[in-house]
């Protein structure tokens, strides 16, 4: 069983290399090695810019793909959309999923 359908795969990928962008960038400008480890604002910064991209790119598969199909014997039309989701969620929640639990963790002490 798949645990996406469509482009939905793209969302583990896409945060796994903003967090990895974010750790280095950040070790990096601060010349600390456990920064990142110890502040939480550098993960919800991450999670928020990979919210972001996936956002965006929901947003585009939503307009793009758009298609209407005439059934021939009745003449009604029907508006097809590709099905985008991970973990059983369409992709288009997930930067929301994704913002407030960053949110909650840093709120939580995550900092």
């Amino acid at each position: 069983m798949l645990v996406w359908t469509g482009v939905g795969w793209i969302v583990l990928p896409i945060v796994l290399v903003a967090v990895m962008l974010m750790e280095f960038l950040v070790e990096l400008l601060s010349g600390d090695d456990q920064y990142f480890q110890t502040h939480g604002w550098p993960m919800f910064a991450a999670i928020l810019s990979s919210a972001l991209v996936i956002r965006s790119i929901a947003a585009r598969r939503r307009r793009m793909r758009t298609r209407v199909l005439v059934d021939v014997e009745t003449g009604e039309e029907v508006v097809w959309r590709p099905q985008d989701s991970f973990m059983f969620i369409p992709l288009r929640f997930w930067p929301a999923i994704m913002f407030l639990l960053s949110a909650i963790d840093i709120f939580n002490g995550g900092d």
